[in-house]
C-alpha cells in the first residue's frame, strides 16, 4: 500500500479531476450518498474540510472553535458559483496537500484537538482527509451517473480502516436478541461478522454464516458507509447473496450509516 502522503496526493488528484469535470448544471443535482445535499453542498463540504484540516495541521486553528469556524467557512463556500467553487476547491486542496507534505515526522505526530475524537495526531487528520475525499468523490459522481462505482485510489485503504470499526456501528436495539452470522466475500478476502448478545463482532473468516454477500471492494465500502443498502445492492445485481436472502437484505437496517459529515 502506498505511503499516506503518496496516497493523499493520488486521491487528491483524482477528486480534483472529478470536480473539475462537472458541468455547472451538475452542482444542482441531488447527491445519492448524502440525502438532502446537492453536489454543490458536497463540494462545499470537502472544500471546507481542506481549509479546516490545513488550519489544524499548521496549528492556526483550534478544535475549541471548530464548529463555529467550520459553519462560517461552509456557508461562504456553499454560496459560491459553480466555477468559483471549483477554483476554491482546487486551491484549498492543493494547499492542504502541500502543507501535509511539508511536515516532518515529528510534526505529523503532534497532537491537535478534534471536536469529536479529542486530542489526536496530525497524521490522523491526514487519514480522515483521504477517506472523506475518496467517499465523497463517489457522492459527487453518482449524482451524475447513478451506476457509478467507487474506484478511488484510496478505496483499499478506506476499506481497511472502516472494517476495523464497522462492528461498533451496529444498533443495540436492532440486534437485541439476534443470533446471526454474515459473511462478506470481497475480491480475494473473506470477512465474517457474528451478531450475538446485542453486539456485532468480526470472527474467524470461516465462521458460521446465515447469509453471504459477494461484492467488489468499492461496493463493500459503499455498503458500510451507508451509501448503498444491502437490499439495493442485491436487487441491482451489484452484490450476489446466498443463504438467507431476507437476512442479507435486512443487513443495512441493523447498523448506523456513517455519512462522513
Amino acid at each position: 500500500m502506498p505511503e499516506p502522503i503518496e496516497l493523499l496526493e493520488a486521491q487528491a488528484a483524482a477528486t480534483r479531476q472529478t470536480i473539475q469535470s462537472l458541468a455547472a448544471a451538475d452542482f444542482a443535482k441531488g447527491s445519492l450518498g448524502c440525502p438532502g445535499w446537492r453536489v454543490q453542498d458536497v463540494v462545499a463540504h470537502i472544500t471546507t474540510g481542506a481549509q479546516m484540516f490545513e488550519g489544524i495541521a499548521r496549528g492556526t486553528l483550534s478544535g475549541a472553535n471548530w464548529m463555529e469556524e467550520r459553519g462560517r467557512r461552509l456557508a461562504e463556500n456553499a454560496a459560491l458559483s459553480p466555477d468559483d467553487l471549483k477554483r476554491r476547491y482546487a486551491e484549498a486542496d492543493a494547499s492542504l496537500v502541500s502543507t501535509f507534505k511539508s511536515l516532518s515526522p515529528e510534526e505529523l505526530q503532534a497532537r491537535r484537538q478534534h471536536p469529536a475524537f479529542g486530542e489526536v495526531p496530525v497524521a490522523q487528520f491526514l487519514g480522515m482527509r483521504i477517506s472523506e475525499t475518496a467517499v465523497h468523490s463517489w457522492d459527487i459522481q453518482s449524482a451524475v451517473d447513478p451506476s457509478a462505482k467507487l474506484q478511488a485510489p484510496a478505496t483499499n485503504a478506506v476499506a481497511s480502516q472502516i472494517v476495523n470499526i464497522f462492528p461498533a456501528w451496529f444498533l443495540p436495539e436492532a440486534v437485541a436478541g439476534m443470533s446471526r452470522g454474515y459473511r462478506f466475500v470481497v475480491a480475494e478476502a473473506t470477512h465474517t461478522l457474528a451478531i450475538a448478545g446485542g453486539k456485532a463482532a468480526w470472527t474467524a473468516a470461516d465462521g458460521a454464516a446465515d447469509a453471504t454477500l459477494a461484492l467488489d471492494l468499492g461496493d463493500f465500502v459503499l455498503l458500510m458507509t451507508g451509501r448503498l443498502s444491502s437490499e439495493k445492492l442485491i436487487d441491482s445485481g451489484r452484490a450476489q447473496a446466498s443463504g438467507d436472502i431476507q437476512a442479507a437484505k435486512q443487513l443495512s437496517t441493523l447498523f448506523k450509516a456513517f455519512g462522513g459529515r
